[in-house]
């Protein structure tokens, strides 16, 4: 298939989002969206009559999944038909579509579509967050939301500046009216641990894994960076540490990273928290960063095709 010759775009179907584009965008779970379907240039190959809608994982585990599978681009959720639907360019769409929860563990979720049942040719991508409702009108879209939370712009890893410390940020993104703090987890305080089991025993139910298969390559391939010294040894600092958004506002927030003691060539991993702090069950992960001295040897790249993200190492 051309791909080049078509373009899917995510639209929202539901609520204050009827209509409007939502590509890249951090949308609240359950809200009903479409895939729309606009043609590029005159295309040879027939108009695509369905899409598949995929949840990509953190990159480090999609490194880990693609030795299990033959789709190692994400958990397939659903496979969608494109019907003819006239609206500016667009020439097609599906029916309104739920927006799939996060992992409760994560509090986040990427989700894009693609023409090709194995996830590859990845096209556009929406973010889920999770949210908290007072009551619903139906069981697909909440009718009042207490709020969500998300972290943009940071990952999948930082390099030291002179082995040292590096200073580097990230945009914090609230959906309604939240007092918000940040924090990170390292190896060896415990949450860090924790927060690693309870998300790879989501992604392996996800991906249909043994759990213990997917931790067992997970630890061997990254244990190096997991050492628990680095709650000792690694300092991450925040400013602002706690802020508050109001409805669809963001923040920027400075992180410095500081190591202290260990040997300078050896890398480390963090996760960052973003929590309500009046709903600590509210909260946003990010995806693994790694962090280094030298992280050229850590490309996040493209496959031959041009789509599908990869995970190169050292």
């Amino acid at each position: 298939m051309e791909y080049e010759a078509f373009e899917l775009s995510w639209m929202g179907a539901s609520g204050g989002c009827t209509d409007l584009p939502m590509n890249n965008h951090a949308v609240v779970a359950s809200t009903r969206l479409r895939l729309k379907l606009r043609h590029l240039k005159t295309a040879k190959d027939l108009r695509p009559e369905e899409v598949f809608i995929f949840a990509a994982h953190d990159k480090l585990v999609t490194r880990i999944l693609a030795r299990f599978s033959s789709s190692p681009y994400g958990a397939r959720l659903d496979r969608l038909d494109l019907k003819p639907d006239v609206m500016g360019d667009f020439v097609s769409a599906t029916d309104p579509w739920p927006l799939k929860p996060p992992p409760t563990i994560k509090g986040r979720l990427e989700i894009y579509g693609s023409f090709e049942p194995d996830g590859s040719h990845r096209g556009p991508s929406v973010v889920s967050l999770a949210y908290q409702t007072v009551e619903r009108r139906d069981a697909r879209e909440p009718k009042a939301v207490k709020g969500s939370v998300d972290i943009q712009g940071i990952g999948p890893a930082i390099e030291l500046s002179g082995g040292v410390s590096v200073s580097t940020s990230f945009t914090a993104v609230a959906a309604l009216d939240p007092q918000l703090y940040v924090d990170a987890l390292v190896p060896g305080d415990g949450e860090f641990e924790e927060y690693v089991f309870n998300y790879l025993q989501y992604v392996a139910d996800e991906a249909g894994v043994k759990p213990k298969e997917l931790e067992g390559l997970f630890y061997s391939e990254y244990r190096d960076l997991m050492d628990p010294s680095w709650a000792k040894k690694l300092q991450v600092e925040f400013m602002p540490r706690f802020f508050e958004l109001g409805a669809g506002q963001e923040q920027a927030v400075r992180v410095r990273v500081m190591r202290h003691g260990g040997p300078s060539n050896q890398a480390a991993i963090m996760v960052i928290r973003l929590r309500d702090t009046e709903n600590r069950s509210l909260f946003s992960m990010s995806d693994f960063i790694i962090i280094d001295d030298d992280t050229t040897w850590l490309q996040v790249d493209q496959d031959v095709n041009g789509d599908g993200i990869h995970v190169r190492p050292r």
